[in-house]
C-alpha cells in the first residue's frame, strides 16, 4: 500500500482524479507532499486502515480517486504501470471510493507560521496545535472516528463498493468521459 500510495508524491497532473477537467488544463497541477498508510487498527473484528495525505491542495473526488486506484491495484484490478499513465493526458476509468471516513485532520498554516515565528509573544499555528494535540486526538476518535467506524459496521458500504468495483474498465482509456 505505501508504494502504490507514494507514486502520487510530487507534483502531477490530476486530470483522472477529478470530474469535467480537460487533461491539458494547468489547473489540474496538484503538488501532494506525502501520503502514507499511517495507522491500522480493528474495532469490532473490522480492519481499518487510517491514511494520510498531506498536499498544497485538492480537486473535488481527488483523494477518493487516488485511493480509490490503489484499492483497484492492490485488487488486482489494474496493473501497477497505470500510475504511469494516468497522470499523463490520456484520460482513463479510475474508481471513486467511498466518501465515508474521509475528513480534513489538520490545516497547515507553514506560511503563516514562518511568518510569525520570529515576532516576539506570537504563537505559531504549529504551537496552538501542539498545545491542544491531547483533546483534539481524544474529540477525532470519539466524534469523528468511532461513529465512522460504527456506520461502516453496521452499513458494509466499503465492503459493498469492493465488491462492485470488479465491474468496470478501471485503468483503461475512456473518452466518453464517464467515471
Amino acid at each position: 500500500l505505501a508504494s502504490l500510495l507514494s507514486y502520487y508524491k510530487g507534483t502531477k497532473n490530476h486530470h483522472n482524479f477529478t470530474v469535467g477537467r480537460k487533461p491539458a488544463d494547468r489547473s489540474n497541477m496538484r503538488y501532494i507532499i506525502n501520503f502514507v498508510p499511517d495507522e491500522y487498527f480493528v474495532v469490532d473484528g473490522m480492519e481499518f486502515v487510517r491514511l494520510r495525505v498531506h498536499g498544497a491542495s485538492f480537486m473535488l473526488h481527488q483523494i477518493r480517486k487516488m485511493v480509490g486506484l490503489a484499492v483497484a491495484a492492490i485488487r488486482g484490478l489494474v496493473k501497477e504501470n497505470v500510475y504511469g499513465r494516468c497522470f499523463d493526458r490520456e484520460q482513463i476509468h479510475v474508481p471513486k471510493a467511498p466518501a465515508l471516513g474521509l475528513f480534513l485532520h489538520r490545516v497547515h498554516y507553514d506560511a503563516y507560521n514562518r511568518k510569525v515565528q520570529s515576532v516576539k509573544d506570537r504563537e505559531t499555528m504549529a504551537q496552538a496545535y501542539a498545545r491542544v494535540e491531547d483533546q483534539i486526538k481524544a474529540f477525532r476518535n470519539d466524534k469523528i472516528v468511532a461513529p465512522i467506524c460504527e456506520e461502516e459496521i453496521k452499513t458494509a458500504g466499503f465492503a459493498k463498493w469492493l465488491f462492485n468495483i470488479v465491474r468496470y474498465p478501471w485503468g483503461e482509456s475512456r473518452a466518453d468521459g464517464k467515471y
